[in-house]
């Protein structure tokens, strides 16, 4: 029920907008057809200005104001992208030439009608809005001549604004313009403003309210047009069903009782699977207390090293990844090993390799290079890779190993693959693992040779070791992979955090970073941090 409302609350959001997009298409091309318009009658206005100019010897202020009037217009029409501020420079455009033509003809009362000439064509772009600025530059207009005429006494301002010097008030010529003279034709203008805007608004709706008619009719049509089409393929299914029917009706006679039988079989198979499973299951949960038994205990390595974590987040019951802790006396050795492999395959050989790291360590063998050079050899003999027999394999490990040595407050450091990641000093700095793994030879006779490096520890200095989970993890926004330099940035940006504290946001990180795509751990996840301090 839930999934049909989201379905028909989509349909309807993408009807809405399909509606607002032809709505706007189309008054793009209204305004588009009253662009048209007004190029001609701009042009006209300049033609009659400069027409006007020798009757009423006005060249300069023709040219200028016309001139004027022109630039702004092919400014708004070319230049301007944003159109509503084009459209409101021609409304002013119209009222400068409408003041033009007051203006040339020395306020003759019949040169008035410019201004309702003028607004009527401002009706056609249907956007009451742009009337403001022809009103407002109207009524300024005449509120600065008036005022001038009164300040300054200027007589011939009379005939620029409106020639009153021929008409009689209680029988007395009025040369200046008076207030009842200046409120009535603001009225004037502002009752003529405020009608083409209602038309604007009226004309407007009317187009919007046709439009959304002529989409409806044509949405109806495209319904009824598949309507039929799905009727008439419906037509011809049900005709063919009807001839299937009878043959199937036969057919379904013999076969339910194969069917009947063929069902008992698979509840049977069904039974036997569920049962092996959780066989299975059982087996591979206890050989993960197995290997649980197997990793040290944290408490133990805190003993030794107070400001550490371990994050182990093995991608199935079991995992390949493991990490080893030894101490003897001043002596710390401490890795983390990637095995080839994930889930049982992998957890086989993480147990090889933690019995005979235990073996190498018997022997008192503690320099990071030579434990991982005797731990080739054994996986090699152990696992038969060093002859072409088909019970060979090519399982290994990648590996980082440290040597803490609290006595001379250095730390030794070998590498199969993984690096060391430190942080000393608030800078990071990087110590790559030999470009070889620990096992896999298949009967390659060579020797692989490990290096050793030395940190001396000069100061508080945080170390990071780990498999290559963490960063093969696909996710994030753009669902790539977390990636090696992401990954040591994330490790330099949590050095500043208590170790206390490293664990938790390193788990965040991981998990907001692969639930962003909704994907599943990728491989298992393994990451040791540890701090040595000089004694």
């Amino acid at each position: 029920m839930k999934s049909s409302l989201d379905n028909s609350e989509l349909i309807y959001d993408t009807e809405e907008i399909s509606e607002a997009l032809y709505l706007k298409r189309y008054l793009i091309k209204v305004q588009t057809k009253a662009d048209k318009i007004s190029d001609k009658f701009v042009m006209i206005f300049f033609v009659v200005g400069i027409f006007l100019a020798p009757i009423y010897q006005t060249w300069l202020f023709s040219f200028i104001t016309g001139g004027a009037a022109l630039g702004i217009y092919l400014v708004a029409r070319f230049l301007l992208s944003n159109k509503f501020y084009a459209r409101m420079l021609i409304s002013i455009v119209y009222a400068v030439f409408m003041l033009q033509f007051i203006g040339q003809m020395h306020g003759m009362a019949e040169t008035h009608f410019f201004f309702f000439v003028n607004a009527a064509l401002l009706i056609i772009y249907q956007d009451w809005r742009i009337m403001i600025p022809y009103a407002i530059l109207t009524v300024g207009h005449h509120s600065i001549l008036a005022i001038l005429q009164v300040a300054y006494g200027m007589e011939n301002l009379a005939y620029y604004f409106i020639s009153y010097s021929g008409i009689k008030i209680t029988g007395e010529t009025v040369p200046y313009v008076t207030v009842f003279q200046l409120v009535f034709h603001f009225t004037i203008v502002s009752i003529m403003a405020v009608v083409c805007g209602w038309w604007a608004i009226i004309f407007r709706q009317n187009s919007i309210f046709l439009i959304k008619n002529k989409m409806e009719v044509q949405d109806k049509n495209k319904r009824l047009l598949v309507t039929e089409e799905e009727l008439r393929q419906n037509i011809e299914e049900l005709e063919a069903i009807q001839n299937k029917l009878s043959l199937i009706n036969r057919e379904m006679t013999y076969s339910m009782e194969a069917l009947e039988d063929k069902n008992r079989i698979i509840e049977e198979k069904n039974s036997n699977i569920e049962e092996k499973s959780k066989s299975i299951t059982a087996s591979i949960n206890y050989a993960k207390r197995i290997q649980e038994a197997m990793l040290p205990k944290i408490g133990k390595i805190k003993e030794s090293l107070p400001n550490s974590f371990v994050l182990f987040k093995p991608k199935d019951i079991v995992s390949g990844d493991f990490y080893y802790f030894h101490k003897v006396e001043s002596k710390i050795i401490i890795a983390a090993i990637d095995c080839t492999g994930h889930g049982v395959p992998g957890a086989f050989v993480s147990l090889i390799g933690n019995e005979l790291l235990n073996a190498i360590l018997d022997k008192d063998i503690f320099t990071p290079s030579e434990i991982l050079t005797h731990l080739n050899q054994k996986i090699d003999k152990a696992l038969q890779q060093t002859d072409l027999s088909i019970r060979s394999t090519r399982d290994g490990m990648d590996a980082a190993i440290c040597l803490i040595d609290s006595e001379n407050n250095i730390l030794e450091y070998a590498g199969a693959k993984n690096p060391l990641v430190y942080v000393q000093n608030n800078e990071m700095h990087v110590v790559k693992g030999d470009r070889t793994s620990v096992g896999g030879n298949l009967a390659k006779k060579q020797q692989k040779q490990f290096t050793n490096h030395t940190i001396s520890i000069d100061s508080t200095t945080s170390f990071y070791i780990y498999s290559d989970g963490f960063q093969d993890q696909f996710g994030g926004e753009e669902d790539v992979k977390y990636n090696t330099t992401r990954f040591k940035q994330t490790l330099l940006d949590i050095s500043t955090y208590p170790f206390s504290e490293q664990k938790e946001v390193l788990t965040t990180i991981f998990e907001d970073w692969r639930e962003q795509q909704d994907r599943e751990q990728m491989d298992d996840v393994l990451v040791m941090g540890f701090e040595v301090s000089p004694s």
